[in-house]
């Protein structure tokens, strides 16, 4: 199944959390990865874009994805049913659980004068964070516009740069021990490509522990939910194209509904397949 971006030319169940638990977090610096985990979190509204004057400007919405890291040197305790597995870092932006959507979709290469560069295929943007990836992994591929499916940049082998703040509790909540609470944040702070041992061969990056896979909106089954956090579920869920579609089928029959109930959007057609919240967080 191929996942490429459409032409511009026209949660479920969580088991309960000990409150006191603190979430696993990987260690700061370049460490090793894989991608793991692409899912289509469908036709999204955006923000309006602030000028350098303080100007808004309207922006159209957008297909959007989100996508994750496994840190396969870094395995940590999700306890309950997951158990120890390498530490998934999301790549999309965040704050206070209102996650941006990484934009999907491509246009014209355009040159540092802003004129579109004649005979350049159509591209994804040039600091996407999917461009990023397709240099990090050496996926030339995406890099040259010749075959713009993600598919083929799953279980890619990268060095992902990982930044881990810990701030103190502003209020000075305490912790179980009684210590000042810490919050400890983990952010993605950019990627490069795999070094070289000194025999010339790359560093060694372990498989990914779960199958990697893309969950896109026309073709999600209720077994795919599961490896969706809670609050990326939230944000599928205000999709301009969510009512209808296959993934609103999938995350129904995943949180016991009736998915055969769902009627298909007025007018359309089905497509064709082809903080520290604990729980906001699980990745699994």
């Amino acid at each position: 199944m191929a996942f490429a971006p459409k032409s511009n030319k026209k949660a479920g169940t969580f088991v309960a959390r000990d409150p006191n638990a603190k979430f696993p977090v990987p260690k700061a610096g370049n460490r090793p990865a894989r991608i793991s985990l692409i899912v289509d979190i469908g036709n999204q509204n955006r923000k309006d874009f602030e000028e350098k004057d303080g100007t808004l400007k309207p922006q159209k919405p957008a297909d959007q994805i989100a996508i994750f890291l496994d840190l396969t040197s870094d395995v940590v305790d999700y306890g309950s049913d997951i158990g120890m597995q390498p530490y998934r870092l999301m790549l999309n932006k965040s704050f206070a659980g209102d996650i941006d959507g990484i934009n999907f979709g491509v246009g014209p290469i355009r040159d540092a004068d802003g004129t579109i560069i004649p005979g350049r295929p159509e591209n994804y943007h040039p600091m996407s964070v999917i461009t990023k990836l397709a240099k990090a992994t050496g996926t030339t591929s995406i890099i040259e516009g010749k075959n713009l499916d993600l598919e083929q940049l799953l279980n890619k082998p990268l060095m992902a740069t990982v930044e881990v703040k810990r701030t103190e509790d502003k209020n000075g909540k305490l912790d179980d021990k009684g210590n000042i609470r810490v919050y400890e944040n983990v952010n993605f702070r950019g990627t490069s490509e795999v070094p070289e041992m000194p025999d010339g061969s790359p560093y060694p990056v372990p498989d990914c522990k779960l199958m990697p896979r893309v969950i896109s909106f026309d073709g999600a089954q209720a077994s795919d939910i599961k490896y969706i956090r809670r609050d990326l579920l939230a944000k599928i869920k205000i999709a301009n194209n969510y009512e209808g579609s296959q993934m609103q089928r999938a995350i129904v029959e995943f949180e016991g509904g009736d998915a055969g109930a769902i009627p298909e959007p007025a007018g359309k057609e089905m497509p064709a397949k082809f903080d520290d919240a604990f729980d906001d967080d699980v990745p699994f």
